[in-house]
This record gives structure tokens, sequence and C-alpha cells, in this order.
């Protein structure tokens, strides 16, 4: 689907039919689809699948744990971004005046490309999709900190606002353990089951209002509103209870069936083509950040999660971790405007991030089979009124169904041709067993 969006983009952008320019209210749209996609990737990861054993006494344990296996990710493309950075500016293929900046481009990973590819395959919930979710938000984060850091250095100094970033950190993670506290003691599910009838659809209000706060707050103490986006989405994961599938699947509606793909067809319409133009010393630029944004992600896979998911597996993971979109887009906007790159090098930037963007997950549909995802059975007694809705709102969800009722004009009323039934008595154990 990403892949698919941004084709679409390029076709209608500047680059093809030229049908669509972006104005005031589509820029704004793609924002706000791309902060949203970030919120929604906070309320993918299960903590609970993903909480740390750090009590483990044998080492073998850590590598099944997704945060020691995601933070050895990172450190290990951190290493090699910045052996690769180095090798580039040796070489006079990239110029740059910052090492640490070339370093963190390599270093980033679309986490809005991740996502949706995750979710497309059916990964999404299983540990090798969590692993790579937690791989993914890890890259963004800490590079999202570093940059905040890097231009407060560079305008600032050192000032406050070097604290702020800590203090709000600080502020999520007492958040996040009065969450476990309340969670434990019940108070949350409480207060939740108090106000679900109070008004429609409130939690998702609720959880949208968090969203917007969460993203101003970033915005006003200075550091990027992905962070809030991606932290909101977290905190609505962590204090709500475990049974808000309904939430999430409302939420996700919204998201993914209009602001999300919004942003990803933009990104086509923005692109130009021109960039290709650029003569032989672009050319070489961008084939060697291309070559090197695979490897600084390739090579750490391989010997991280080779050995738990095998090779073939790890290399699939690595291809799709070596999506770069709107980060290090932001980040060589940022570099350019401080003058530390030329203009090809941000033009080649942009491109790697196309590219990237395009072709990773491609390949990694393509190296990687559907995960089947297992369907939850149910079968109801009665096709009463009662019975008839559970039908309605339990197919939505792509619940496999069955019906027992003794009455069969009762049954004609489903209207489902795809919801199987049984005729009799339901509170026949012979007649259960057959549903």
């Amino acid at each position: 689907a990403v892949v698919l969006e941004i084709v679409c983009g390029i076709a209608v952008g500047r680059s093809g039919l030229d049908l669509v320019q972006e104005t005031e209210v589509l820029g704004f749209l793609s924002l706000f689809g791309f902060v949203y996609l970030m919120f929604l990737a906070g309320l993918e990861i299960d903590f609970r699948r993903l909480k740390v054993q750090w009590g483990a006494r044998r080492k073998a344990g850590l590598f099944q744990n997704a945060f020691f296996l995601a933070g050895a990710l990172f450190v290990g493309t951190a290493l090699f971004s910045l052996g690769a950075a180095a090798v580039l500016t040796g070489t006079g293929l990239v110029e740059a005046d910052s090492l640490f900046l070339l370093g963190l481009i390599f270093g980033t990973t679309s986490v809005g490309a991740v996502v949706p590819t995750l979710k497309e395959r059916g990964e999404i919930g299983s540990p090798f999709g969590q692993v790579l979710l937690l791989a993914a938000i890890v890259a963004d984060v800490v590079t999202i900190v570093a940059l905040t850091v890097v231009l407060i250095l560079e305008t600032e100094g050192i000032s406050w606002e070097l604290l702020v970033v800590v203090v709000m950190f600080f502020a999520i993670y007492l958040a996040v353990k009065i969450g476990h506290t309340l969670n434990e003691r019940g108070h949350l599910s409480r207060l939740f089951g108090g106000v679900i009838s109070a008004s429609t659809h409130i939690k998702v209000r609720g959880s949208l209002a968090l969203l917007l706060v969460f993203v101003a707050l970033a915005e006003v103490i200075g550091v990027e509103i992905v962070l809030g986006a991606f932290l909101a989405g977290a905190l609505v994961s962590i204090f709500t209870p475990r049974a808000h599938d309904l939430l999430t699947h409302k939420l996700e509606a919204l998201g993914y069936g209009f602001f999300v793909p919004l942003f990803f067809i933009m990104v086509g319409v923005r692109f130009d083509l021109s960039v290709l133009t650029g003569g032989w010393q672009t050319i070489g630029m961008f084939s060697g950040l291309l070559v090197a944004a695979y490897m600084v992600k390739v090579v750490p896979a391989l010997a991280v999660l080779g050995g738990r998911f095998g090779r073939r597996r790890a290399f699939a993971g690595g291809i799709l971790l070596s999506s770069r979109l709107t980060l290090i887009i932001a980040i060589s906007a940022v570099a350019l405007g401080l003058g530390l790159i030329s203009d090809a090098m941000n033009s080649a930037v942009i491109l790697l991030a196309i590219v990237s963007c395009t072709v990773s997950p491609a390949l990694y549909a393509r190296m990687t089979p559907m995960r089947v995802r297992h369907r939850q059975r149910v079968v109801i007694a009665g096709a009463g009124r009662v019975g008839r809705e559970l039908v309605r709102r339990l197919g939505e969800q792509g619940v496999s169904l069955v019906v027992v009722e003794q009455d069969p004009g009762q049954l004609q009323k489903l209207g489902d041709a795809t919801v199987r039934t049984v005729i009799g008595d339901a509170s026949d154990p012979e007649v259960l067993q057959g549903a």
C-alpha cells in the first residue's frame, strides 16, 4: 500500500501529470497524517510483550528480549553509520562538514514505512515484527533527541533547553510508572468502565485529545512533534486496558482510512525528478549514500537477528529497516540551513529517501511470506435481536461465526450468507459440540 500511494502521488504530482499542487490544506493534512501514523506506531507496541526481563540469569535469555535486540541493532547501526560517514567523506564522494549529522542520516528508519508494511504482512504482533517495530522506534526517537541536542548546541550553545529534553523524558517515565500502578490496582479499568456510556466514542475522543496535547507540548518545548505523537500513542497503549481492541480498531480506521494515505501521496506529489539531472557528481554521491544506507542496517541485522530468526528473515528485516523518509529529509534540511552540506547533497538525500522508502517495503514483501492471522471463532446462541447485532459487529471485525437457533425463520433474518448456522437447541451439549 505504501509503495502504491507514493507512486500514485508521483503520477499526479510535479514529476507526473502535475494535477495536484501542494496547498496549505493539503500540507496540513499530510503533516497530520504523519503525526497520526507516529501515534499509531506508539499504540501498536505491546508493552507487556516487550517487558524487559533484566532478572534473567542466563545470557541466552537476552536474545529472547525485544528491547535487547532492538538496542543491539541500534548500537550496531550507529557504529556502522559513523564508519560509513567517515569513509564517504574521506573518499570525497560526499561533502559534509559534520560526520555526526551524516551518521544521523544513515541511522534513521522510516517508522511510517515499517508500520504499514508489517501490518500488511500480518507481522505487527509477532515477535519478529515487534523487534523490527521497536528497532525503528528506537532509531527514530534517539535520532530525534540527538538532532534536538545538536540544534540547541548549534544555535544556543549549552543552555537550559538541554535540561528541558531530559525533564520531558523523566516526566514520561513517571507517567508510565504511575499508569502501571493504577492499572495494577484497577483504578483505570473502573474509570473507563464508568465513563464508557457517558458519551459516544469517548475513548476515541480522549485519545485524539491526548495526541494533540503531546504534539502541542513538543512544539512548545522545541522538540520534534513526531516524538510527542509517538509518546501519546505509547501512553494510550499503556494506560488503557489490554482488552481495548475495539478502540484500536476505531483509531486505525480513522488513520489508515484517511489521514495516513494522504501523507504518502503527498510525498510522491512533492518529489521532483530534476534531482536526477545534477550530473555525475550527484549520481556518484547518491550511489555512495544508497550503498551505505543499506549496509549499515543489513549487516547489524544479520549479526543480531540471524541466530534467532534465521539469516533470510534477518536480511529481510535489515532491508525493511533501511526505509528512510521524512526524518532524513528534515535532518538534511537542517544541515543545509546550517551550511554543513551542499545543495547537491541535499538533493541526493531526498532521492535516497524516496527510493529506499519505495523499494525496501516491496523487497521485504517479496522475501517474507504473508503471515496468516489466527481468526477468532465465536458461537452465538440465538438469532434474535441481540444475536443479530452481535453477528453484525463481530462480522465487521473478521470473526468467524456460527449461529445456533431453533427457529429457521430467525436465521433467515440474519441476511448474511457467509455466517454458518446450526438449527437446534443451544442448551443441548451435542448441538453445541457440532457448532
